[in-house]
């Protein structure tokens, strides 16, 4: 029933495509870059400064690595001198089902706005690894003044990308913030102010992902724009207000798990992890979060957010 259900979802989200327009103004190559470098992160955090950087990352240069183990953290910070970028990179989770499974709702004060909270969990990841992002980037930015920076993540990882572009910013770096697949980040409030202080911000999602539909808005959580809706072969530019009902929210309640693993053509959670010592899997088999015996729109249900979060008033 529930691959039906999908299905249905699939052929009703095609059908409203006449009402999105194409996107033409944003760069197709760098989103498959930064797409292809968040892939990267879910190789073992040991091995990235041994990997064979191929494809759209090929000339890469780890410069730090992030592992923070009391959040399971990690990702990396390096350069690009062909691509004349500065890239910070972060892992998304180990396990999609055990995380949107044990998603928790709190929300703190957000010291850089008025009115602006932030989801407590994914704060305290930003700023357990944020002092090695600031002093990597400082150096890698002294050294090449004219280079962009570019932080990017996928599921878990994109929201934390978000978050530390955010600081960035605020340390008066000029940034380009691309996710894929990532949940909501924190209050209306907290949006807005996102939205107006990023050189560039593009939230991409596929199709009928689970994870973008997370935490619910019931809850108090707000998209950023400019969302990129990613349907069948084509990108559509979404209407700016970060909760478009015309583009992913036009699936509800219809989620796929499956969509959340798949971003601009690739398996974005499963790189080939190329060492001299040999290829490796990723640290983690997202596999098993894929089967079809479990219900995501369990994990929409407004009863059971509504009862989780006064759980934890």
């Amino acid at each position: 029933m529930m691959r039906f259900s999908l299905a249905l979802a699939a052929l009703s989200a095609l059908c409203r495509l006449s009402h999105r327009a194409a996107v033409h103004g944003f760069d197709l190559q760098e989103a498959q870059a930064d797409a292809t470098y968040a892939s990267y992160a879910y190789c073992d955090w040991e091995q990235y400064e041994e990997l064979a950087w191929g494809g759209k990352t090929e000339g890469f240069i780890v410069d730090k690595v992030m592992y923070e183990e009391a959040h399971e953290l990690q990702g990396f910070v390096g350069v690009n001198p062909d691509q004349k970028s500065i890239i910070v990179a972060f892992q998304g989770t180990n396990h999609a089902r055990n995380w949107i499974t044990n998603l928790y709702y709190y929300k703190v004060d957000y010291p850089h706005c008025e009115g602006c909270q932030v989801h407590d969990g994914f704060y305290q990841g930003t700023q357990a690894v944020y002092d090695t992002v600031y002093s990597a980037v400082s150096e890698l930015k002294q050294a090449n003044p004219d280079f962009e920076i570019r932080v990017t993540g996928h599921s878990l990882g994109g929201a934390l990308a978000l978050l530390t572009s955010l600081e960035l910013a605020n340390d008066g770096f000029d940034v380009v913030h691309r996710s894929f697949g990532a949940p909501r980040t924190g209050n209306e409030e907290y949006a807005a102010y996102a939205d107006g202080r990023l050189a560039l911000s593009l939230r991409f999602t596929h199709l009928s992902d689970l994870v973008p539909h997370v935490p619910a808005v019931a809850m108090g959580f707000y998209h950023t724009a400019e969302e990129i809706w990613e349907a069948g072969d084509a990108y559509y530019e979404c209407d700016g207000s970060g909760e478009d009902p015309k583009c992913s929210n036009s699936v509800s309640p219809f989620y796929s798990v499956s969509d959340h693993f798949v971003y601009l053509g690739m398996d974005i959670t499963a790189p080939q992890c190329v060492t001299p010592s040999g290829t490796f899997a990723p640290m983690h088999s997202d596999a098993m979060d894929q089967d079809q015996d479990w219900d995501p729109s369990d994990y929409l249900d407004l009863d059971n957010l509504n009862g989780k979060a006064q759980s934890e008033e």
